[in-house]
């Protein structure tokens, strides 16, 4: 059998931490069969912030106080808000992440 690609690691053990030892990071940058429109997002320390690239829109968390994450901080927290779009578009930027692209129909892509 073919050695296999990695794309990706195993972070069950950050899972299984009530905060990570690290920052963690998605990028979503397109159009899935599912609800998920493209989009990012960093898991640091008790925060979590969500970009929403169809919307231009973010939402901000505090795990530790809301695991549901029922209460969007994003406004009432704008430095913390913005700390971390930093640091999210700092790690795009350093892998060179490609980004989402409006479409002929005005949707991102």
């Amino acid at each position: 059998m073919p050695e296999q690609h990695a794309d990706g690691q195993n972070i069950l053990a950050f899972i299984n931490e009530s905060r990570p030892s690290r920052s963690l990071f998605w990028h979503y940058p397109h159009y899935h069969g599912s609800t998920w429109t493209p989009g990012a997002a960093i898991r640091k320390d008790d925060w979590k912030l969500i970009e929403f690239y169809d919307y231009n829109k973010v939402e901000l968390y505090n795990l530790a106080n809301d695991i549901g994450e029922s209460q969007n901080l994003a406004d009432s927290l704008p430095e913390r808000t913005q700390e971390l779009i930093k640091d999210l578009h700092n790690w795009q930027n350093e892998l060179g992440a490609l980004s989402a692209t409006v479409n002929s129909k005005g949707k991102t892509e």
